[in-house]
């Protein structure tokens, strides 16, 4: 609701009553459209109530960020990304997947178109069926892209944030956030594409 598109179409109606349906209700700018906050109900309860699945979180050894600054609240973007571009680092999250997640429908955030790829190939060298995704691929391949990961015939899917929002497949059951932020709304969103429930999936990684 703070991108311009929305902001104008709130205008447009400022007389009609309107109701903010939110995950991540602490999103910056929110506080400016909207009068009241009502929390209907917090990720543990849905969990409890059975409308997200429970999740077990693994953190490996991650980036120096020693030398990554931070401009207005996040990582440096092309800083952010050489420190976690490396060899080593993306052959380490093929290793530990394949200790923990070997099989399962798999999303990967990665830190830059670059690094999305350079992890596909990785998962690709292991005898993985693994596909890259990114703002720049054609909507008739894109489609074809996602058809192959809901049907089960891609395994991994690597993008940076073409499916943090508005992407729904609630077969899949990990994620691997390669990508760092700051940002706790950016965090809940891409942690939430495991969490939907589905048939046989008692638990995301």
């Amino acid at each position: 609701a703070t991108s311009e598109t929305y902001r104008q179409l709130l205008k447009h109606y400022a007389e009609i009553p309107v109701i903010g349906l939110s995950a991540t209700p602490f999103t910056k700018g929110l506080g400016k459209l909207f009068d009241a906050l009502v929390i209907a109900a917090t990720i543990p309860e849905l969990i409890a109530y059975g409308w997200l699945v429970d999740c077990e979180i693994y953190a490996p050894p991650g980036p120096d960020l020693t030398d990554v600054p931070i401009v207005r609240g996040d990582y440096e973007e092309v800083a952010a990304g050489k420190a976690i571009d490396k060899p080593k680092l993306v052959g380490n999250i093929v290793n530990h997947w394949l200790q923990l997640a070997n099989g399962k429908s798999t999303i990967c955030f990665a830190q830059n178109i670059l690094h999305s790829k350079h992890i596909c190939e990785e998962f690709l060298r292991r005898g993985i069926a693994a596909e890259h995704i990114d703002c720049y691929t054609p909507e008739e391949e894109r489609d074809l892209i996602f058809a192959r990961f809901d049907s089960g015939d891609t395994t991994v899917l690597c993008n940076v944030d073409i499916c943090s929002e508005g992407w729904d497949c609630p077969r899949c059951s990990v994620m691997i956030l390669a990508k760092v932020t700051k940002s706790l709304t950016r965090f809940i969103q891409r942690c939430g594409r495991v969490l939907r429930p589905y048939d046989g999936k008692g638990l995301a990684l």
